[in-house]
């Protein structure tokens, strides 16, 4: 079907064709490029873990435990911390308590 008269030889259906194929070849570039990178990815991956060997995983095993272990310590530091504040609140409020009452005779 030709629209715009013969100065133009414009073809609605050649366009809408050729706009098609060339959104189809720009997103089949692209979902190749996805799976290229993709792929490079999982071998850069496997290849480095295929470099780690019992010593590789032995320290970060180490590691792993000394991180929990300074953890724990910053736990129950922490704790004995909130402990001493929640006793030094206490003192502090049956003080306020003792004052108020005297303060009222």
């Amino acid at each position: 079907m030709r629209v715009g008269g013969p100065h133009t030889s414009f073809d609605t259906t050649s366009f809408g064709l050729g706009a098609a194929v060339g959104s189809l070849t720009i997103a089949g570039a692209l979902i190749d490029g996805v799976m290229r990178y993709r792929l490079a990815q999982r071998q850069h991956a496997e290849r480095a873990w295929r470099r780690w060997n019992a010593r590789n995983l032995r320290t970060a095993l180490e590691l792993s435990e000394a991180l929990r272990a300074r953890d724990h310590e910053r736990a129950k530091t922490a704790t004995a911390e909130a402990d001493g504040l929640r006793r030094c609140n206490a003192r502090l409020t049956r003080d306020l308590a003792i004052a108020r009452a005297e303060s009222r005779q």
